[in-house]
């Protein structure tokens, strides 16, 4: 059964990222702890 959910995980992960780096807009993810920018899909960068 682990290897179920851990396997469900992976493709969620997959699905998420592929969404986070093809979308259009402009996507960051801040720490609310100290602000400083975790992550940042294509767009941003730009």
């Amino acid at each position: 059964m682990p290897d179920l959910v851990e396997e469900n995980l992976r493709e969620s992960e997959s699905r998420y990222r592929a969404l986070f780096d093809s979308a259009p807009d402009s996507i960051l993810l801040i720490n609310p702890d100290d602000f400083t920018i975790s992550d940042a899909n294509v767009v941003a960068l730009k």
